[in-house]
């Protein structure tokens, strides 16, 4: 699917959303940009009162949720594609299609916001990966303008760095971020198939991967191995912090 295709989508999607406000109560209302009314927040979510299962027979009690598609009001998103927590709880959202970042207490609150379009310091086009580092800072993949960007936790801008291009700390559409306990930041520089590995003021260190794979999202555990969702083999990589391979596992082609 062509951006066009996408655009002409989102638009439809948009006047779909309107006709819907004008001929049905509201789903959320929010009176000065924090208070949500109308979110639901339940115990049990199927039938008969009964908490969910997974697949290993786990059971799991739905908690609460907030929000709903909107491309103007606070407490509500449009297309949000990463998630990330801090060492208090608070949560943060990029809230992707409106081209800003959301940060929220662990109850869904709304605590602040920061960015819009643009190609300036603090400003997105959309994002789509976001980590915290052990002291609050968040880092933020902004995926279209080919860089990553550095936030204090209030979201004042620290600094940035990257730009479209095939070289060590260049990217083309970078995607997921992960930080570790180091301070490290890992990005998945997905449209180039590769892993980059910078410290937290952005020097490059090193990358890995090649074009036969498409990495989007990433993680790191508290060892400092890195996992990394591979889309196109259908598979998850675990590699040491220097990249150095260490085991996969699923891996079904699917063309």
């Amino acid at each position: 699917m062509n951006r066009k295709s996408i655009l002409l989508g989102k638009i439809f999607a948009i006047a779909l959303i309107f006709v819907l406000i004008a001929t049905a109560a509201p789903i959320v209302s929010a009176s000065n940009g924090s208070d949500v009314s109308g979110v639901s927040s339940q115990w049990n979510v199927e039938e008969g009162g009964n908490p969910s299962e997974g697949a290993l027979g786990e059971k799991y009690n739905f908690v609460t949720k907030w929000a709903v598609a909107d491309i103007v009001e606070d407490v509500a998103f449009w297309g949000p594609r990463g998630i990330a927590v801090d060492g208090s709880g608070n949560v943060y959202v990029v809230d992707t299609d409106n081209n800003r970042t959301q940060k929220f207490d662990s109850n869904g609150n709304f605590i602040t916001k920061w960015g819009s379009y643009g190609t300036g310091d603090g400003e997105f086009q959309r994002p789509r990966g976001i980590a915290v580092d052990n002291g609050g800072n968040v880092f933020v993949a902004d995926t279209r303008n080919d860089r990553i960007q550095k936030f204090d936790s209030n979201g004042n801008f620290i600094t940035k760095w990257g730009s479209y291009g095939t070289g060590d700390g260049e990217f083309y559409e970078p995607a997921g971020i992960a930080v570790d306990n180091s301070g490290n930041v890992f990005v998945a520089d997905i449209d180039h198939d590769r892993i980059q590995k910078f410290d937290s003021n952005g020097n490059f260190i090193t990358n890995w991967g090649s074009d036969d794979g498409s990495h989007y999202n990433i993680a790191v555990d508290s060892s400092g191995n890195v996992f990394v969702a591979d889309s196109i083999y259908l598979q998850i990589q675990k590699f040491d912090s220097n990249g150095n391979f260490i085991t996969n596992w699923g891996g079904v082609w699917y063309w």
